[in-house]
């Protein structure tokens, strides 16, 4: 195992998937920093030399993406709880637990359902 921005990363995958594991890195912005480092996407991390390596976290800090994992993750907690305070269809949703998008409750999310009803008998 390998650690790239403090994110456990496989050293069998490769580059584009280690950098999608960083909260707030796409696939679009991990192929923009390998680019931007002159790596292929596609080149497995364990034969990345430790240079490029620290070339491209180098290049992650310097447009501040470790610094946005805590932002963003903020923003998204905020927006469902504004959700759930203006009692939005998705708000109610999100606090009971179940698919928000409209998938299918009958056959599927049956646990989900046990468990937030015995959650809601003991309010």
């Amino acid at each position: 195992m390998a650690y790239l921005l403090n994110n456990k990363v496989s050293e069998k995958s490769t580059i584009k998937q280690a950098l999608t594991r960083i909260f707030g890195v796409g696939p679009f912005l991990a192929d923009s920093f390998c680019k931007k480092v002159g790596i292929s996407p596609t080149l497995k991390l364990e034969k990345v030399s430790t240079k490029q390596l620290s070339l491209l976290t180098d290049t992650i800090v310097k447009d501040k993406i470790h610094l946005k994992q805590e932002e963003l993750s903020r923003y998204l907690y905020e927006n469902i709880v504004r959700l759930a305070q203006v009692r939005s269809y998705r708000g109610v949703r999100h606090k009971k637990g179940l698919p928000l998008r409209g998938q299918r409750t009958r056959t599927n999310f049956k646990t989900a359902k046990r468990h937030n009803s015995i959650k809601n008998r003991l309010r």
